[in-house]
């Protein structure tokens, strides 16, 4: 539908809004409903009535978000765990994103009754997906102290220091025709980790990607990207140990 109103005309010099900070201050310190807040503040506003809808509808989610909050409480699962530490703390997961951590676990071919050694600086939270995927079957090595190789089914590796170091001291520990994944949030170390790899003829079928992800908006007449999104959510190597 067309548009009546536009915000050519509208001038944000704070001056807009009838009621004072104080004045919201007490309706809050009194117990009064945050809906209600909402609405005084529209009432009060001289130039509401002169926004678009688009505009309004922001203004309005702009002010709930402030004096509504909401609550949603929503099942702990690897995916919403990853997504929520890496909206506030991304240094912690190593810049990885949930989408990547889902490339893991599908490169790796984790499934229960596997014997996989894991070797992480993100949090826990890739040893925790893949207990989860694993659903309480199978073993999951961090920690390798006998003196007989036990070769294991897959490796998985996420570290801030050298991958190619990483990964060549732990292949004897692999199974032959075995997965590995390696992961690191720059494409450098795990480009010299692939070149020494086919370089040495230690496995076959290696691919270096990352994975893209796009978040859209949709909502009537306003469907979008994201406007706020990550350059790149990490580097996975991957390949089988010959």
């Amino acid at each position: 539908s067309e548009q009546k109103n536009d915000n050519r005309d509208l001038i944000d010099n704070n001056e807009a809004q009838g009621i004072q900070d104080h004045q919201i201050e007490q309706m809050r310190q009194v117990g009064t409903h945050g809906s209600v807040i909402v609405d005084k503040l529209i009432e009060n506003s001289s130039t509401f009535g002169q926004k678009t809808e688009f505009s309004k509808a922001k203004y309005i989610a702009k002010k709930q978000m402030k004096y509504q909050q909401r609550c949603r409480i929503v099942r702990c699962t690897p995916y919403s765990i990853c997504e929520a530490v890496f909206s506030n703390r991304p240094r912690q997961l190593l810049n990885m994103r949930e989408d990547t951590l889902g490339q893991i676990l599908s490169h790796s071919n984790i499934s229960a009754g596997c014997q996989v050694l894991v070797y992480e600086q993100c949090m826990g939270v890739i040893t925790g997906a893949l207990a989860w995927r694993m659903g309480g079957y199978g073993k999951i090595l961090s920690i390798y102290d006998s003196q007989q190789p036990s070769f294991l089914e897959m490796i998985i590796i996420a570290v801030r220091y050298d991958p190619t170091a990483t990964l060549l001291g732990l292949l004897p520990l692999l199974a032959p025709s075995s997965p590995f994944v390696v992961y690191c949030e720059y494409i450098e170390p795990l480009t010299e980790c692939f070149m020494e790899l086919q370089k040495k003829k230690l496995a076959i079928n290696l691919r270096l990607s990352d994975t893209w992800m796009r978040e859209y908006q949709v909502l009537p007449g306003r469907t979008h990207p994201s406007m706020n999104m990550t350059q790149s959510g990490g580097f996975i190597l991957t390949g089988t140990k010959l």
